[in-house]
């Protein structure tokens, strides 16, 4: 199998972000939205093991749900790709603060209220992301204007997306409270500065969906729409030795607003009964939730065993 760090992964750098950025700014939105449909286009015809992942996504999704409408097709895949290539726009939006809080919707209020319960009391919270929707729009709502509570935010990203947020961030010179970690650089010292900062009551996001390019052999085995797949150990332990409130989280994309989910995890034993747990829930978590956005689910490569 080809793991997702061995495959390329089309993504926008720093300039095309910024060149994006300066059409947006000169013609506004609607001319942005046309370049991510023929960024789409493009990458259908040009990703082969993309398009192919993507088919066998939609074969496998099909048969869980035992949805026709899902089955494998041209328009599945190239709404796949599209949404991926949309989703893009929307966290540039997103980083630049154009996105007002009204666009922002909680699935449900009891969490809703719960997390922000946290945030306010200042126990921090670590969230518990993935791949699937657009959780960097989550993000951003933490630094809205309207918001009467800003914690501090703080975000494990591959290397090469910190550079392209903090670029494009001081090319648009937007200050925000959020500071990005390279996953690749986690070491005893990058826990010892977390957990201080959990401490002052600031929040952690960290995706456990993809496993680690440094640390490959590290994961955990589980199922998902009845197939094996491999998710790293990593995200999940060091969310557990935070001893902070965890959260599973997806934000995605509805019309033009975007749904946050929130699930609190909350289960007490030993440290083994706790991270079987925790590895049962969160995989339950991203099923129902990739059910709910077939087409938000951005992993384009050979994670299916």
């Amino acid at each position: 199998m080809t793991k997702w760090f061995e495959q390329r992964e089309q993504q926008a750098g720093v300039k095309r972000l910024i060149l994006t950025w300066e059409i947006y700014k000169r013609f506004g939105e609607f001319p942005v939205r046309v370049i991510a449909f023929c960024i789409a286009f493009f990458a259908y015809l040009g990703g082969k093991p993309q398009r192919l992942n993507s088919r066998k996504y939609f074969e496998i999704l099909s048969n869980y749900a035992n949805d026709k409408s899902l089955k494998p097709s041209f328009v599945n895949s190239f709404k796949h790709f599209h949404s991926y290539a949309d989703s893009l726009v929307d966290k540039m939006l997103a980083f630049s603060g154009n996105l007002p809080v009204e666009k922002f919707q909680f699935a449900n209020s009891d969490d809703k209220n719960e997390m922000f319960e946290v945030v306010r009391e200042g126990k921090g919270a670590f969230f518990l992301s993935s791949h699937i929707g657009n959780v960097e729009i989550m993000r951003s709502l933490f630094y809205a204007k309207e918001l009467d509570v800003k914690p501090n935010v703080n975000v494990f990203l591959q290397k090469n997306s910190c550079e392209i947020f903090n670029g494009f961030l001081e090319y648009i010179k937007v200050e925000t409270n959020v500071e990005v970690f390279p996953v690749e650089e986690i070491s005893v010292d990058t826990a010892v500065v977390i957990k201080e900062k959990l401490n002052k009551g600031e929040i952690v996001f960290m995706a456990g969906d993809r496993l680690s390019a440094q640390y490959p052999e590290l994961y955990y085995e589980t199922e998902l729409f009845a197939h094996k797949v491999q998710f790293p150990q990593g995200a999940l332990k060091f969310s557990q030795i935070l001893e902070c409130p965890i959260f599973f989280v997806v934000c995605a994309k509805e019309g033009k607003n975007f749904k946050i989910h929130l699930k609190k995890f909350d289960f007490t034993g030993s440290k083994k009964e706790v991270f079987k747990v925790l590895q049962q829930e969160y995989k339950d978590f991203l099923e129902k939730m990739t059910l709910r956005y077939p087409y938000q689910f951005f992993n384009f490569y050979e994670m299916f065993m």
